[in-house]
């Protein structure tokens, strides 16, 4: 990467999604919108502008009203037909600011967007909530308003690792009594990344499991890796 280039300003079509979403977002939301962030794998490295997701959040003053609500989804749509290459690809959560007094899963769940909409109902965290504060805070990139780590609440290793080895019981142990997620092709790659990054990294596991290498990089090239938002797999299973 260039020295001082951010690294979505190497992907010029990336550049054009954030700049219309800014602008969209300062339209509709105005002086609500503290802060928008940029996560995932454009933000500690490894994207593939073939496979990953734009990921966002977008923090917030006060929760959205029911005329904000309707406001997004139709930006959103707008964003998919202006840039359809990333229309299934953009995936943001609309976060009050009030939500991250805590690292626990909030009982109320945020407004969410993925594959192009905004959620009805808006999907609860778990687990992941605690370990993506945990990235946002170390990795996080401010596309506007205060630097993550100064609105995000600390998150140490302990806190990562524990909250990594629940999401393994409680997302993933299930998969052994209804494996119906993974018939999809595309989730298994989901899947299989996703418990080779609890374990540590891909690369990782792949040196450290040899039995696995083959396995784990067929799932690599359909990665979709999700950054911020709520487990897909534990909604796909309970939808």
């Amino acid at each position: 990467m260039p020295a001082g280039r951010l690294s979505y300003e190497n992907y010029p079509d990336v550049d054009e999604v954030l700049r219309l979403l800014n602008s969209g977002l300062d339209e509709i939301l105005g002086e609500q919108l503290l802060g928008l962030y940029l996560t995932g794998s454009l933000s500690y490295g490894g994207f593939d502008p073939g496979s990953s997701d734009i990921d966002l959040l977008a923090l917030l003053q006060r929760p959205i009203t029911a005329a904000q609500r309707l406001a997004l989804s139709a930006l959103h749509l707008d964003l998919a037909i202006q840039q359809p290459k990333w229309a299934a690809r953009l995936e943001i959560s609309y976060l009050p600011r009030h939500l991250l007094a805590s690292s626990d899963p909030p009982a109320q769940p945020p407004p969410y967007v993925n594959g192009g909409r905004m959620w009805d109902p808006d999907p609860r965290y778990g687990q992941e909530w605690t370990m993506n504060l945990f990235v946002l805070g170390g990795r996080g990139i401010a596309l506007r308003g205060p630097a993550p780590a100064d609105v995000v609440p600390d998150v140490s290793m302990t806190a990562m690792r524990a909250a990594s080895l629940r999401s393994l019981h409680q997302d993933w142990a299930p998969l052994l009594d209804d494996a119906t997620p993974l018939h999809d092709p595309h989730h298994q790659a989901y899947i299989t990344l996703t418990l080779c990054r609890i374990l540590h990294t891909a690369a990782w596991v792949r040196a450290a499991y040899p039995q696995w290498d083959a396995l784990v990089s067929r799932g690599r090239p359909a990665r979709t890796l999700r950054a911020w938002g709520p487990n897909r797999s534990r909604h796909r299973c309970r939808s």
